[in-house]
């Protein structure tokens, strides 16, 4: 998106003067935040499958963990031995 359709978005936004349009459009934006997860969440699992080596970005770093069971939005993986619920979206083939 460009920033020029940004700020046109933030202008609108700004003048919004009624909690219930406010309410409408903080919905309409969660659903397409949703949609977008939902759909990352597709390519990834897609991507992905048992045996899998993977890397996980993490706060304090990059992990490679190796994939043990896939599930619908996370990943069972093992990392040094330890078992950890991963989110596919955190995840990207090695």
């Amino acid at each position: 998106m460009k920033k020029s359709e940004i700020i046109k978005i933030a202008t609108l936004i700004a003048n919004i003067d009624d909690n219930a349009t406010m309410s409408k459009v903080i919905n309409l934006i969660k659903d397409q935040q949703r949609n977008i997860k939902a759909k990352a969440i597709l390519i990834a699992k897609a991507t992905f499958s048992v045996g899998d080596t993977v890397n996980i970005r993490t706060k304090t770093g990059n992990r490679v963990g190796v994939i043990t069971k896939v599930n619908r939005s996370r990943c069972d993986c093992t990392i040094k031995g330890q078992s950890y619920t991963v989110p596919m979206t955190i995840m990207e083939a090695v």
